[in-house]
C-alpha cells in the first residue's frame, strides 16, 4: 500500500507508525510540537516516548497537518481526547477514511468520538482501534491483539489488513458504541485500582472494585445502545486487565501515587504524559448522570479527584451502601 498519515506523535501514534511502516510505502507522522518533530526528523528517534527504537526511512514527519494528510489512503488519529475535535476540524475538508486510536469522550458535550466524527466530517468510513496494547510493547514487536470496530465491515477488514503483521493481530468488530464506552470506563477503573493498591488495601479489594466496576461499565454500554457482550472481549475485559493491573499504565500509576499520598499535581508532573483517565472520570460521571446510569465507583473517584474527598472516606462510602443482590 502507498501512503497513510498518523496524527499524534505521542507514544501510541509513534508505535502505530512503526507497525504501518511494514505495510505501507510511506507513513507520514504529524504532531503538535514542531520542535519534537524536528528532533525525530534529525535523529529518526522519538526521544520523548520511544527512545530505544529507530524509525525506518519510510516514516516521514510533517509539521503541517494539511500537508500530512494529502494523498493518503487513510488517516490514523492518535491524539488525546481533549484535542480530538480540534484535530478533526483542521482536516474537515479532507474526506478521508479514519482510524481512531484515541480513547475518551468529547470534553464539552460528552459525546462518543464517533459522534464527533459525524458532526465534524459528515458520513465517512471510520473504525475504532481498541484493545490491550501498550505502545511500548507494540513498538517493540511483542505480541498484541486488538479490535477494529466499524459500522462498515468492509472497511473494518481493510483496517485489519493495514495493521496485519507477525506480532499484531486485529479482529474485526461491529459494536462501535460498546468498544468506545469500554475504552473510556476502563481508564476510570484503572485509576481506582491503582488508588486501592496505593493504599495497600489488598488483592481482595482490587478484585472487588474491578468486578463491580465491570457492572458499571455494562450499565453504561447498554444505556448508550452498545452490546454487553463486548465487555467479554479485547476492548472490554482485555483492555481493563491490562490498564488496571500493569504498572506500565499511566492511569494505574496515577492512582497508585494518589493512594500513597502524592498530590494530584505532583502525580501528573511525575508521570509526564497525558493521563486520559483523569478527564475520563469527569466525562463518564457527567454522561452517566445524563443517562440516569448508576456508577458509584466512578462517582466516588470524582469526589476524590475533584472534590477533595479523602480516598479512605470514599472507600467507606462504597462499603456502607445498602446491602443488595449482585
Amino acid at each position: 500500500m502507498s501512503r497513510i498519515a498518523v496524527l499524534g506523535a505521542g507514544s501510541f501514534g509513534s508505535a502505530l507508525s512503526l507497525l504501518l511502516a511494514k505495510n505501507f510505502k510511506q507513513v507520514v507522522l504529524w504532531g503538535h510540537d514542531p520542535l519534537e518533530l524536528a528532533i525525530i526528523a534529525k535523529t529518526g528517534i522519538n526521544q520523548k516516548y520511544l527512545p530505544d527504537l529507530q524509525f525506518p526511512d519510510n516514516i516521514r514527519v510533517e509539521s503541517n497537518i494539511v500537508k500530512a494528510v494529502e494523498d493518503c489512503k487513510a488517516i490514523v488519529i492518535a491524539v488525546p481526547s481533549f484535542a480530538f475535535r480540534s484535530t478533526l476540524q483542521k482536516i474537515s475538508n479532507k474526506k478521508k477514511q479514519l482510524i481512531i486510536a484515541t480513547k475518551g469522550l468529547d470534553p464539552k458535550t460528552h459525546d462518543l468520538l464517533h459522534q464527533v466524527i459525524q458532526q465534524e466530517m459528515g458520513e465517512i468510513d471510520f473504525a475504532i482501534l481498541a484493545g490491550p496494547s501498550f505502545a511500548k510493547e507494540v513498538a517493540a514487536g511483542k505480541p498484541s491483539a486488538v479490535v477494529a470496530a466499524s459500522f462498515n465491515q468492509v472497511f473494518a477488514k481493510q483496517v485489519q489488513d493495514f495493521f496485519h503483521g507477525e506480532t499484531f493481530r486485529v479482529y474485526t468488530h461491529d459494536d462501535v458504541i460498546g468498544v468506545e464506552a469500554c475504552g473510556v470506563v476502563k481508564n476510570v477503573l484503572a485509576i481506582g485500582a491503582g488508588l486501592s493498591d496505593g493504599m495497600q488495601l489488598g488483592a481482595n479489594a482490587r478484585a472487588a472494585l474491578l468486578t463491580r466496576g465491570v457492572a458499571e461499565m455494562q450499565r453504561l454500554v447498554t444505556a448508550l445502545g452498545g452490546d454487553e457482550r463486548t465487555l467479554l472481549g479485547l476492548a472490554g475485559i482485555g483492555d481493563l486487565m491490562l490498564t488496571a493491573m500493569s504498572d506500565l499504565s499511566r492511569n494505574r500509576r496515577f492512582g497508585l501515587a494518589l493512594g500513597q499520598g502524592v498530590s494530584t499535581q505532583q502525580a501528573i508532573n511525575d508521570i509526564g504524559q497525558v493521563i486520559e483517565g483523569l478527564d475520563n472520570v469527569k466525562q463518564v460521571c457527567a454522561l452517566a448522570k445524563e443517562l440516569g446510569v448508576e456508577m458509584p465507583i466512578a462517582n466516588e473517584l470524582h469526589k476524590v479527584l475533584f472534590e477533595n474527598l479523602d480516598p479512605r472516606r470514599a472507600l467507606q462510602n462504597l462499603l456502607m451502601r445498602d446491602a443488595r443482590a449482585e
